[in-house]
């Protein structure tokens, strides 16, 4: 197939000091599902993931595990590698901020900003959360915690070099304005507006290397290394070759869109952009806002115990009941909640009495009345093209969790189909309405497999076996029923 159209798509780079966990298998499927629809319409996609691995953090990590801060990166950034095969997620490319070719084009991308005149070199006294990674403002703590970390930030007083973020204020309004979509959902927008109305203050992009070794060296200034956030964020244009590749470059950048947390919203939507400006670089075309999941309605910690570990529930369940709970459960736009009660019940309902059962009783007939062989062919007037065009809207649009609901249709629309037409009573009464009735039913399941490829990409292979096949027999279900609960 000749691609006519292009799509760049990322994840953030998850910060490798922690363990992975559910929300970033969250993030990681968010993308996968775009980027296999995007391939789907015959679209020439570029995804990227990848880990960031610098920081103050990381390297106190390091020394107290007793290993060098290399040995530490590379060691998690596997697991977040392993993260990524678990979930059979299709990424082109994995990028590490402790790659060379990271490196050289951050350091190109600083020039250019060093070229513009908005890094300036200053003097930087405040607070500083090693958690975060992160300078703060006393309006930014609780009781003069970090509320994240609970954990009273670091006085330090230090020569830095600053971007001049404060310059940017009206320029990222008036991309806002100019740009209604740019940031995705609309009220994650509205809530950068107000951060800017407020007024943005200039950033301390770099430490002094004498105290955190561990990050890109500032370019002719042996004496900084640069401020972790700032040089993570450069990923997305190290990872197209910006400054080493014209070609490639050239390809793929601007991204069409970034997948991100809306924990880091302010880096990606303030920040990246008015660097890009300042750069003269295009900015992306849409930064797409995930929130968190919760459990039981509790934001998830260790302290109250209720962790889901991602890897464990695979193993427990499968990649494919796991891909379909959390993009059916968990919307794009707002939080989610995750239970194993509900997963289990929607296992039980969409999975194994659902989509598996109806491919099931389909197939049977097929083989039963017309030996396996009979052509698919809608014959509902109609039939299909209100729905296609409804899912193809929310898979634009990100709500994954209304694209299924779309899916849903279809097998509703089945089951009622079957219960009218009742094909067991035409084959005794009526072979041509039978034919008529069973073309029309594996017409269905062609819709199915299309709609759901994005999401269950194994499970849609194997429907499109049974249903392709020279000898059509009944299928084997594709979801055991679930013997034992969960304890």
């Amino acid at each position: 197939m000749k691609m006519s159209k292009k799509f760049y798509i990322t994840t953030s780079i998850p910060y490798v000091n922690g363990k992975p966990h559910i929300g970033h298998a969250y993030e990681f499927l968010c993308a996968d599902i775009v980027a296999r629809y995007e391939r789907q319409q015959g679209t020439e996609v570029l995804f990227v993931s990848g880990t960031d691995e610098h920081g103050q953090k990381i390297a106190r990590s390091a020394e107290a595990d007793g290993m060098t801060p290399q040995e530490k990166v590379h060691k998690t950034s596997q697991v977040f590698r392993d993260l990524l095969n678990i979930y059979n997620i299709s990424n082109d490319d994995f990028i590490r901020t402790t790659e060379e070719r990271h490196r050289n084009s951050v350091h190109v991308l600083w020039n250019l900003l060093l070229k513009s005149g908005d890094i300036e070199k200053d003097t930087y006294n405040g607070l500083y959360c090693i958690g975060c990674e992160e300078n703060k403002t006393e309006k930014d703590l609780i009781d003069g915690k970090c509320p994240n970390h609970n954990i009273a930030p670091e006085q330090i007083q230090e020569e830095n070099y600053f971007f001049r973020l404060s310059r940017y204020e009206e320029k990222l309004i008036a991309l806002y304005t100019e740009n209604p979509d740019f940031i995705y959902p609309s009220y994650r927008m509205k809530e950068m507006e107000e951060i800017i109305k407020k007024g943005l203050e200039d950033v301390s992009i770099s430490r002094e290397k004498q105290k955190m070794s561990w990050g890109v060296d500032v370019p002719d200034d042996p004496t900084q290394v640069m401020y972790v956030w700032f040089e993570a964020v450069m990923n997305y244009t190290s990872a197209v070759g910006l400054g080493k590749n014209d070609g490639t470059f050239k390809k793929w950048w601007p991204a069409d869109l970034h997948i991100i947390g809306k924990d880091i919203n302010r880096f990606h939507s303030i920040m990246w952009p008015a660097m890009l400006m300042a750069a003269g670089i295009e900015l992306p075309k849409k930064i797409g806002v995930h929130g968190f999941i919760t459990m039981n309605g509790k934001k998830m910690s260790k302290s109250l115990g209720n962790i889901v570990d991602p890897f464990e529930l695979i193993q427990q369940y499968g990649v494919e009941p796991v891909r379909y709970f959390l993009m059916r459960e968990i919307p794009f736009n707002s939080d989610g909640d995750f239970t194993y009660e509900r997963f289990e019940a929607l296992y039980q309902s969409d999975l194994a009495n659902g989509i598996g059962n109806l491919l099931s009783r389909v197939t049977n007939m097929v083989e039963k009345y017309f030996n396996g062989s009979i052509e698919a062919k809608p014959h509902t007037e109609g039939y299909g093209e209100d729905i296609l065009k409804k899912y193809h809207k929310e898979m634009k649009t990100l709500s994954f969790n209304k694209a299924l609901e779309t899916v849903w249709f279809v097998v509703n629309e089945a089951n009622e189909y079957i219960e009218e037409k009742r094909p067991w009573e035409l084959a005794k009464t009526d072979q041509k309405k039978l034919e008529i009735v069973i073309q029309h039913l594996l017409f269905t399941q062609q819709i199915i497999v299309e709609y759901l490829e994005p999401f269950m990409p194994e499970t849609a292979a194997k429907m499109k076996e049974a249903i392709s096949a020279d000898s059509i027999v009944k299928s084997d279900p594709l979801f055991p029923r679930l013997e034992k609960k969960r304890e």
